[in-house]
């Protein structure tokens, strides 16, 4: 069964990171709607505030969790992001670290 795409209004920023090679940033959202529908995303975000499409996008049945960290270096031409969750001393939740690469 596929589940809808969550409302624009439940995403939430909870982290943001400059691009290493200037000019922008990197935005990580999530998104929970009970009782179990968790996601996270990663969008490039213009130096005026613009968010762009996105990069990364997380969903069960796929990992994912409440990502709130994000961090980039440069590696070539392209930049490697890092999200971070933790599991906040909660079971449900997991301390999880992630790297993508986005060109």
């Amino acid at each position: 069964m596929t589940r809808p795409s969550p409302p624009a209004d439940s995403w939430r920023l909870t982290g943001l990171e400059r691009d290493p090679r200037g000019g922008g940033w990197f935005a990580v959202e999530r998104s929970w709607r009970p009782p179990f529908d968790v996601r996270a995303r990663v969008r490039r975000m213009d130096a005026d505030g613009t968010l762009g499409p996105v990069l990364i996008e997380l969903k069960l049945p796929g990992l994912t969790d409440n990502f709130e960290g994000i961090a980039a270096e440069t590696r070539g031409d392209s930049v490697r992001l890092y999200i971070l969750s933790d599991d906040n001393a909660n079971p449900a939740q997991k301390t999880l670290l992630l790297a993508f690469d986005v060109e």
